[in-house]
């Protein structure tokens, strides 16, 4: 018995749709980049970045270059805190918040001696 219009088309459609939407769920997230430029004073200064999870977990450490730049790569989606410390593990005052998505690359500017993060609205307790 057929149908009136293409409905055996539209079916066929929303069926491979369907069948997309499921095998996309089966793969890994894409994985994130994060650059980080850091300053003292204004001028370029090498230090160590520590990339942690929420739980408190470092996930990465990283020297950055004589220009103060340092690059996470592979990163799993999902909140992080970056901290920097000196050559000797002293902390540096400056600890940001980010949110990484999904493929992000996300590039941000850190001058070492600002404790407040413009971009981190910590969460309600």
């Amino acid at each position: 018995m057929k149908l009136p219009g293409n409905s055996g088309n539209r079916c066929s459609v929303l069926l491979a749709t369907v069948c997309l939407l499921l095998l996309s769920s089966c793969f890994d997230p894409e994985p994130a980049t994060v650059s980080v430029s850091c300053t003292f004073e204004g001028l370029q200064r090498s230090c160590d970045i520590l990339l942690e999870s929420e739980d408190g977990r470092i996930s990465q450490r990283q020297t950055s270059n004589i220009r103060g730049i340092s690059e996470f790569k592979y990163l799993v989606p999902g909140n992080y805190f970056v901290r920097f410390v000196d050559s000797k593990d002293k902390p540096w005052p400056a600890v940001r918040y980010v949110s990484i998505r999904s493929g992000q690359i996300l590039s941000f500017r850190v001058e070492l001696t600002e404790e407040h993060d413009p971009l981190y609205a910590p969460p309600a307790a």
